[in-house]
């Protein structure tokens, strides 16, 4: 009976084998790339991953991610990295639970080592057992890797690498109105800019009509403990039902920004279709173009990224398989 409650309280979510739906597990800049390798319990570390001498030998076991004296990194939900770090500055964040489902936001500094390897070189991790935290938080740093964030249902949490101050809010306070309706606001993707501008794309319950469709919300943490919502927007109509609440590969979705041209870029697998919207300089949206895929039912835009103004890149499925089996990369 022993054995089999301490099974019990340290197995993985149910839909774990939905491998990446949480949130990414790859995470890369030009310097480094993370990869996180629950089935073998380690990070793949791949230095200079756009070298042709790139390093593919170089892990970080979880059990060296150390919370406390009595508390590891387990099992990880989504993995961060700054996209402009430098050299000197290599640090990425995650989302983990440890062998007692306790949940942290967690950070590791990197260095290099006389192997040639990346090795760890500290870490920091922010307690969110007490609070109401679940697996569907979204997880991202800022491009210079300064701040490292988590956004859920119902809280969000920071940690400020440079002073390492933490902070914990409910996002329901930064969200603040909603029109006057009752809302719940389940996000599904994040990303941040230079002067934290966070945009996150996620499913908005309407209580009013009962229905979850996707909006946009930009909030605004430049000071960080007095953010504030600049806009929500709704960018489709489709109502998910009760099951926008899931996590799996039906309600994910995806968002890049690129901050030269002013351009965000959603994905919603669920009606294969990717939309294009510029913002300002008081980073209000709106939307200009959508892509919707010639082939449906494939989970077209399950990964988007902006390769230059006019280019961009967008995963799709192949067919329902797993993500990692058959799946293609339209460039448009």
């Amino acid at each position: 009976m022993n054995c089999i409650l301490m099974y019990l309280t340290q197995r993985p979510p149910t839909n774990y084998r939905e491998y990446d739906s949480y949130g990414p597990l790859l995470a890369m800049n030009e310097h480094v790339a993370i990869f996180a390798q629950n089935d073998k319990a380690r990070f793949l570390l791949v230095k200079k991953p756009y070298n042709s001498s790139s390093m593919w030998n170089c892990t970080l076991d979880y059990v060296r991610i150390k919370h406390s004296s009595t508390s590891m990194t387990y099992f990880v939900y989504s993995v961060a990295i700054g996209a402009k770090q430098n050299s000197s500055h290599l640090a990425f964040a995650f989302m983990d639970e440890d062998f007692l489902r306790r949940v942290f936001l967690t950070v590791v500094f990197l260095e290099d080592s006389s192997t040639d390897c990346l090795v760890q070189n500290r870490s920091l991790a922010l307690d969110l057992t007490e609070y109401p935290v679940f697996e569907d938080s979204v997880v991202a740093m800022d491009p210079y890797g300064t701040r490292a964030y988590s956004i859920g249902n119902f809280n969000g949490s920071c940690i400020d690498l440079v002073t390492k101050e933490t902070w914990v809010f409910d996002t329901r306070l930064v969200y603040g109105e909603w029109n006057g309706n009752i809302f719940e606001y389940y996000p599904k993707a994040i990303t941040i800019s230079k002067d934290h501008q966070i945009f996150l794309v996620g499913q908005l319950y309407m209580g009013m009509i009962n229905e979850f469709h996707t909006y946009l919300v930009v909030l605004n943490f430049r000071e960080l403990r007095n953010a504030t919502k600049s806009l929500h927007l709704e960018v489709s109509t489709f109502n998910y039902g009760v099951g926008g609440t899931d996590i799996n590969r039906v309600t994910t979705m995806s968002i890049a920004l690129d901050e030269s041209s002013r351009t965000v870029l959603v994905g919603i697998p669920r009606i294969d279709t990717v939309i294009f919207l510029a913002y300002d300089e008081s980073y209000y949206p709106k939307i200009t173009e959508k892509h919707v895929s010639e082939q449906l039912g494939i989970g077209f835009g399950k990964s988007v990224a902006l390769l230059d103004e006019y280019t961009y890149a967008a995963l799709a499925y192949v067919k329902p398989t797993l993500p990692w089996s058959r799946s293609q990369i339209q460039v448009r």
